[in-house]
């Protein structure tokens, strides 16, 4: 294998730990409610706020420092950080604990995804980097599978605690195989104009001055807070309406996410490096078309009245949805210099987390509270999918077709 793709290989393999720490709460959501004494805000709190709001805030002076200083050391200690704080929640005695240690969790892992994609783009040319992020991205979706899978057999039989010890553990283990990274030089894309160095001030105004990284960034922020909101509670509803027991339950999602995410995101990948050979919008337009097809799948899978169905349409949307993951980073990094993608990356993924990720889990959990059903409460996420495919949609528009000059374009 080529250095470059065991570099892929090696970050993918980060993300997939990265996703397992973060994603192994939520099969643990009813243990934690029977012996936390917590009601669903609360465990809403602890999957999204307690995480999300940290990690965006962190997200950007790391990605920040991704663009100057030594990503592979950033990212090293970002692990550690986050292993480690996964491994100390095993310990905690209440909620108050368990929420000051998962926003240490977040504050690690917000340093991976902008320095890694930033070192990804450097290796491979504008045509190879929605497969080669893809990859890396396929990581998300194979770590909450193995996160539910993994945390749900050893919760079932050792208890919660043990399994955030045991994944938190592991992880520590891999920092050493960070410090063989090799760290590439930043390359230059011909398509884009060379910024001088600024301060963090300066980049981030001149990042999201930019018109259809605008329109992408709130997009994918509405998509993560469905996406995240029905991920969260996905196991939730299978133990409170289909009668499973926790550890079925973490067996067919973790199954689900780590299938299909596993084909759909290099799928999307192909699929996004294609359309973008073709058309200046088309990472934007496969992006829009997943967001689209995504909702009524949703919204099917709460109220399908059989396991098997649930989980058959369940699997589909993971697919679709996984598609998504590696284009939109890839989108951003299209619409930026080199030496801005890290600060680029980050205000994505502070988006993401602020806007999605903190507030997906956490309002389903007021509504599940307040309208006395899960069910109802998980149509939150199919409807801010559609928003967010809709301003997908503008930002498509916004982008200036090949041809134009740079001049005329609003992407700079």
């Amino acid at each position: 294998m080529a250095r470059p793709w065991r570099t892929v290989a090696l970050l993918a393999t980060l993300n997939v730990v990265c996703f397992v720490d973060r994603q192994v709460i939520f099969v643990l959501f009813e243990p934690l409610k029977r012996d936390l004494g917590l009601n669903d805000a609360s465990l809403g709190l602890l999957g999204g706020l307690g995480f999300s709001l940290v990690f965006a805030v962190a997200a950007l002076p790391l990605g920040r420092l991704a663009d100057v200083w030594n990503r592979k050391l950033l990212i090293t200690l970002g692990l550690v950080a986050w292993s480690g704080m996964t491994a100390v929640s095993g310990l905690a005695q209440s909620f108050r604990q368990l929420f000051v240690m998962r926003m240490g969790v977040g504050i690690g892992e917000a340093s991976l995804g902008p320095a890694a994609l930033s070192i990804i783009s450097d290796l491979f040319p504008p045509n190879r980097r929605g497969m080669a992020q893809s990859i890396f991205a396929a990581g998300m979706p194979i770590g909450a599978g193995l996160g539910l899978f993994i945390g749900a057999f050893v919760a079932a039989r050792f208890g919660w605690r043990a399994a955030l010890v045991t994944l938190g553990v592991l992880g520590l283990v891999l920092a050493l195989l960070v410090l063989r990274l090799r760290e590439p030089p930043k390359a230059a894309d011909a398509a884009l104009p060379t910024v001088a160095a600024s301060g963090s001030g300066a980049a981030l105004r001149r990042v999201f001055g930019i018109r259809p990284l605008r329109y992408l960034v709130l997009g994918m922020a509405f998509h993560a807070l469905g996406s995240s909101g029905f991920a969260a509670w996905f196991p939730s509803l299978l133990l409170r309406y289909y009668g499973l027991n926790l550890r079925m339950a973490g067996l067919l999602t973790g199954i689900t996410f780590a299938t299909a995410g596993l084909i759909g995101a290099p799928l999307g990948g192909y699929l996004s490096d294609r359309l973008a050979s073709k058309r200046a919008d088309g990472r934007m337009l496969l992006l829009t078309l997943a967001l689209l097809l995504c909702a009524p799948l949703a919204l099917s899978t709460i109220f399908l009245p059989s396991t098997a169905l649930t989980m058959a349409c369940y699997w589909i949307l993971v697919l679709i949805s996984a598609m998504s993951y590696g284009p939109a980073t890839t989108a951003v990094h299209d619409c930026v210099p080199p030496n801005d993608r890290g600060t680029a990356m980050a205000i994505h993924m502070a988006w993401l987390n602020v806007f999605g990720y903190a507030l997906g889990p956490l309002a389903i959990g007021i509504l599940s509270d307040r309208l006395h059903g899960l069910r109802g409460a998980m149509c939150l996420s199919p409807a801010a999918v559609l928003v967010g495919a809709a301003l997908l949609h503008l930002g498509s528009r916004s982008i200036v077709p090949a041809g134009v000059s740079a001049a005329q374009s609003p992407t700079y």
